[in-house]
Order: structure tokens, then C-alpha cells, then sequence
């Protein structure tokens, strides 16, 4: 059912989105506790999980043994969105970054680098999620404004990286100074989504972003959309940026694997409650075969029945076999049960870590997100992320640098 070709819209297209959400800012010496690299250890609503906190004071320099601050909080993204409408009908957009009501992050929209030479163009792909990068600067007190930026319109007037550098800032786009193609259209071209407001982001924690909905002029119904959806104008549709805050405090038993899971799928919903039975996640040994399922609950059983938007709570899972075993939606519909291998080709694509990336003594939230009337494989038989299927990220990322 799953093919191989996981890599034209994998997790490596995101691989530079966290630099227009940091390196816009006061760059500062990365204060991350973990070391630069991949990510290998680790509320609803349009503003989503708000939590109070407040900026730390620099590392006194003048005293080498004082204690250092917390670091700050990590954060990740995923492309859940339906539909982008007529304009945009693969489904790619680059980021562009608001800091309050007006200024606009000086910098080009990104990722602004294609992560093979099997894409058509730089892009965050529908289905696709992963660890932000960012430059150590802390997030607490600032207000983000996401632009969603149509990755497909940015490549028809010319806005790529060339030799000579990145090509048009953000600012330029957005004020319509381009020398090719003319203005940029609101609701066409890029959809400004409401503010992710001051003490959000607050030190310490770990944050899942998770974009979903339709584009106001889509022509796909409100039951593949989700809950507000009305087709018509172009416009933001019921696209919007759900923030959820995961656990990366808790230390996991080097015999369990930390789990969450975050429900994004509107499109899968009536899927997912095949045979009676709610969405129930957690891993299954054998598809199909209840009796071989271990629930996301204190005891290893079924779980609360999650909604579309619902996140679960964190427990530890005693008895996963990450080589073998499957995660799923429903244990009794055999063919929502996906391998933890394809998960994690799904998740990380060409830079699953070395050893792989799902373990015990480590924690996960599992994503579903996509389609399943959608076809497995695209044309040319790679892997359609568009399709129903589940991608895995570290509650504790290690969050990249930027490097423009």
C-alpha cells in the first residue's frame, strides 16, 4: 500500500522554515541544550495553547559558573491543510513571518531551497512536518504573523535562490515591489493568518504548529476541510494555525516510549470510526487484530476517543516493538495501521537519524493528517502525501540553526 518513494515531499522540504521565524530576530548565541543537527531525540483554535512566561536574562559572562537560563522553546510545524484552492492545487507554500501589526521579517520566504531535484519548486508540501531551525533567539515576548506564501506563484514570477543570493525579501513581496509578474494577491498569492500572540512561546516548553483548512475559493466540501469551511471567494477559507503544546519534561522509562497523538485529519474522520469504534490510537502488532494493540492510557488499553483537533495526553507505552510494529487510528480497520518504518520515512524522509528515530526512553507525537480517498502514489509512483497516513515527531527536537 505504501511505496517507497517517500522523498519528493518529504520532511527534508522543511528544513530551513525556522530561520524566517528566528533569524528575523535578535541573533544571540544558540542557548539550546542540545547540540546543532537533525532531530534525533528528542486547545483548539487559531492561536491554539497560551502559556504565561517570561524573557531570562542573559549568561553573565563575567561569571563562568553561573547557572545558564532555560532554554527556549522548540517548535515544529506541520502542513496539514486540505486544499489551497484553484491557485496553488499542489499544495506547497513558503513562509513569510509578521512581527506585530505590521513589520514583515527581512528575509525570503522559506524554505527557499528545494530539499531534491524531484521538486518542482521550494516548498512545505501538504503532509510533510518537522523540527524548525532557529538562531537562539528567545519567542516569548514576540508577536508572529504567519504569511502563507503560494509556493507555486512565487516560482511562476521568478522568486528563487540564484548564485547571487536569495532573491526578493519578504517585505518586497509583500509591498508588491517585483519586477516580475506584478502585485502579489491576498487570498491567491499569500494568506496572512491571524497572530500567534506575545507569551506563546514560552522558554521550556515544545510546541507542534499544525496548519489546516481550505482556501476560501476551494471546491472541496466542508467534510474535507473541517469545521467552518465555506467555498467561495478567495480568501483564507477556514485556514488557520493550531498551536499544541507536547510534553518534553517528562523523563521516559528506558523500557516505555513517550506518546501523544494530535488528531488533524477532518478528511479521515469517518474513516477513522470504522466498525463502531472512536479514534483510538496507539500501536498494534498485528493489523486488524485488536488483542495485539497497545493503547495511548495508563494501562496500555484504549484510550479516550479523540476528535478532529483533539491532542491526547502523554503516557509511556511498555511493550512497542519499533522495528516491527504499526501505529494506528482504529485497531479494528486494518488498513489505517501503518508500519513505524513508514512512519518514519514519512517524518524524516532522507534524514531519518542514524540508528533510527523511534526508541524507548524517548518520547513522540503521532500526527494524522491527510485523505484517505486520496491515492496512495502520485503519477510517477511516489508516495501522494495528500493521502491519509501519520507522521511521528520528537516531543524535544533538536532544533537546527539557520543558514541562509
Amino acid at each position: 500500500m505504501r511505496n517507497t518513494k517517500w522523498l519528493r515531499y518529504s520532511l527534508a522540504s522543511l528544513t530551513l522554515i525556522a530561520g524566517g521565524l528566528s533569524g528575523l530576530l535578535v541573533a544571540c548565541g544558540d542557548d539550546d541544550d542540545n547540540p546543532v543537527g537533525p532531530g534525533n531525540d528528542a486547545g483548539n483554535g487559531d492561536t491554539g495553547v497560551v502559556d504565561g512566561g517570561a524573557t531570562d536574562a542573559p549568561n553573565d559572562q563575567a561569571n563562568p559558573d553561573a547557572t545558564p537560563p532555560p532554554p527556549n522553546a522548540k517548535l515544529q510545524l506541520v502542513n496539514a491543510a486540505t486544499d489551497f484552492g484553484p491557485s496553488n492545487p499542489v499544495g506547497a507554500v513558503r513562509v513569510c513571518y509578521g512581527l506585530g501589526p505590521s513589520a514583515i521579517a527581512p528575509l525570503p520566504p522559506l524554505p527557499d531551497r528545494k530539499s531534491s531535484d524531484a521538486q518542482p519548486y521550494p516548498g512545505v508540501y501538504i503532509g510533510t512536518g518537522g523540527a524548525v531551525q532557529g538562531t537562539g533567539a528567545d519567542l516569548t515576548t514576540v508577536p508572529i504573523v504567519p504569511y502563507l506564501m503560494n509556493a507555486q506563484s512565487l516560482a511562476a514570477r521568478g522568486v528563487v535562490r540564484t548564485d547571487a543570493g536569495a532573491g526578493p525579501t519578504c517585505p518586497d513581496l509583500l509591498d508588491n515591489v517585483v519586477d516580475a509578474g506584478g502585485a502579489f494577491v491576498e487570498g491567491v498569492d499569500y494568506w496572512k493568518l491571524p497572530v500567534i500572540p506575545a507569551n506563546t512561546f514560552v522558554k521550556e516548553k515544545s510546541f507542534i504548529l499544525v496548519l489546516t483548512g481550505c482556501a476560501g475559493d476551494s471546491a472541496a466540501t466542508v467534510a474535507k476541510c473541517g469545521a467552518g469551511f465555506t467555498s467561495g471567494a478567495p480568501g483564507n477559507g477556514n485556514l488557520k494555525v493550531t498551536v499544541y503544546e507536547v510534553d518534553r519534561a517528562t523523563t521516559v522509562a528506558a523500557d516505555k516510549i513517550g506518546t501523544q497523538f494530535i488528531h488533524a485529519s477532518p478528511a479521515g474522520a469517518a474513516a477513522l470510526g470504522v466498525g463502531g469504534i472512536e479514534v483510538v490510537p496507539g500501536y498494534i502488532t498485528t493489523a486488524n487484530d485488536p488483542t495485539t494493540f497497545k493503547g495511548l492510557s495508563a494501562d496500555g488499553g484504549a484510550g479516550p476517543a479523540v476528535a478532529v483537533g483533539g491532542k491526547t495526553d502523554f503516557v509511556q507505552v511498555e511493550g512497542v516493538n519499533v522495528a516491527s510494529d504499526s501505529f494506528t487510528a482504529n485497531p479494528s480497520a486494518a488498513n489505517l495501521a501503518i508500519t513505524l518504518a513508514n512512519v518514519q520515512l514519512a517524518s524524516y524522509g532522507a534524514n531519518v537519524p542514524s540508528g533510527g528515530a523511534y526508541r524507548n526512553g524517548a518520547a513522540f507525537t503521532f500526527i494524522a493528517l491527510g485523505d484517505p480517498a486520496e491515492s496512495a502514489t502520485t503519477g510517477d509512483g511516489a508516495f501522494n502525501t495528500k493521502t491519509f497516513h501519520y507522521i511521528a515527531l520528537p516531543n524535544d527536537p533538536i532544533n537546527e540553526v539557520y543558514k541562509p
